[in-house]
């Protein structure tokens, strides 16, 4: 059973991939701003909880690349 952390910081990344992938797709201007919208309520979570550093770490340890709309 994944621990809360560490099952918002998977939900993080997987908006963040999301995010990336409508991106460069053939998505409308909408479509884009609500993934984004997705990913920043994830990661909004993480910054609030000063989480940062952690979850930065988290994805180098699980081979987790950086993503264009972290802050």
């Amino acid at each position: 059973m994944m621990d809360l952390k560490e099952l918002v910081f998977f939900r993080a990344n997987a908006e963040a991939d999301g995010y990336d992938m409508v991106k460069n797709g053939t998505y409308s201007k909408k479509e884009i701003e609500l993934q984004e919208q997705r990913f920043l309520s994830a990661y909004q979570i993480i910054e609030e909880a000063m989480l940062k550093n952690e979850y930065r770490r988290w994805k180098a340890k699980n081979g987790y690349k950086a993503f264009s709309c972290e802050r």
